[in-house]
């Protein structure tokens, strides 16, 4: 069993590591987005009424915590709603800087994440967006969750590890945002960013929460997903993406040997994709103040891989330093 799970990680991984592979069929540029800007310019994450659920409250060590659900959004027609673990000090008096957390692979939205936080004076929320250990569902619930509780319902779309061939395509799919066409938009990283961006949507609406001071982080594949809320969401003030989020796995690297990775992508070097939908050139958007936490050894954080990507950032964020 623990073989298996492992084996499935490690292959999730590597697929979560090369965003938007596309078929080997020539990439039509009509109508496609060439641009980061571009990819997002119809999406307004506070657009949509948050709808927030809580599922249960509790006190403990000083902190008030809770399950809550909010609305992601109507995807293809049906709606979307977010499981996540929300906590903040008892009894502050003043509002509140805010941490988004992201979980990794195989893993859950988590209440240790959230007091750890809280515990340093933050108002925190830790999404569960449909973590797997073994690709058979369900997906992970929200840590202490009971049974019969709601969990994350991504409706009629699935960016969960459930569809893990959704990390690396944008080919259309019943499960994908377009059903017709290849796109973006069909990659599950896109539609687990915009779930990621409504939750800064929630901690914004949160009484306790200072909406001018909100920041996120994320392990592995929750820090690739840190790369690209922050690098398109200007209500990020600073992100710590750890062991994810560099780009560049399209091309050849010294790291193996001078080869491309074994899940690197041709057509990114040629195609829309690599303007529009990358880590590399979402990392070029990222807000204020952003600390890459690499790991040599990652299939996701190639160590030099994060250092090109940071010197790609625009002259407009680089030149906007870090503010807190």
């Amino acid at each position: 069993m623990i073989t298996s799970r492992r084996h499935f990680l490690q292959n999730t991984s590597l697929l979560a590591s090369a965003p938007f592979l596309t078929s080997q069929a020539v990439f039509a540029t009509e109508g496609v987005p060439q641009s980061v800007a571009e990819l997002w310019a119809d999406f307004d994450p506070r657009k949509d009424p948050i709808e927030t659920e809580v599922i249960r409250e509790w006190k403990e060590d000083g902190m008030i915590l809770r399950h809550v659900r909010y609305f992601i959004g109507s995807l293809k027609g049906k709606p979307a709603r977010m499981v996540a673990v929300y906590g903040f000090p008892e009894g502050a008096k003043e509002k509140l800087p805010a941490v988004m957390h992201i979980h990794g692979g195989g893993q859950r939205g988590s209440v240790s994440e959230v007091k750890l936080l809280v515990a340093r004076g933050y108002a925190a929320l830790s999404v569960n967006w449909g973590g797997s250990g073994n690709g058979k569902a369900p997906f992970n619930t929200c840590e202490k969750s009971e049974p019969g509780d709601p969990n994350t319902d991504w409706g009629a779309v699935d960016p969960s590890q459930l569809n893990v061939q959704g990390y690396s395509t944008m080919l259309p799919g019943p499960k994908q945002f377009f059903e017709d066409r290849e796109h973006p938009k069909n990659n599950n990283w896109y539609l687990l960013t915009i779930g990621c961006r409504r939750g800064l949507t929630f901690l914004e609406q949160q009484p306790e929460v200072d909406a001018s001071r909100l920041g996120v982080h994320g392990y592995s594949m929750g820090g690739n997903l840190t790369m690209y809320v922050a690098g398109t969401d200007d209500r990020v003030k600073a992100a710590v993406p750890a062991v994810g989020g560099q780009g560049w796995r399209w091309e050849p690297h010294s790291f193996i040997g001078g080869r491309t990775s074994r899940i690197g992508s041709k057509a990114m070097s040629r195609s829309s994709s690599a303007r529009s939908a990358s880590r590399a050139t979402h990392r070029a958007f990222t807000a204020r103040c952003c600390i890459a936490v690499p790991r040599t050894t990652s299939t996701a954080g190639w160590t030099t891989c994060i250092a090109r990507t940071r010197s790609f950032q625009s002259s407009r964020r680089a030149t906007a330093g870090c503010r807190t």
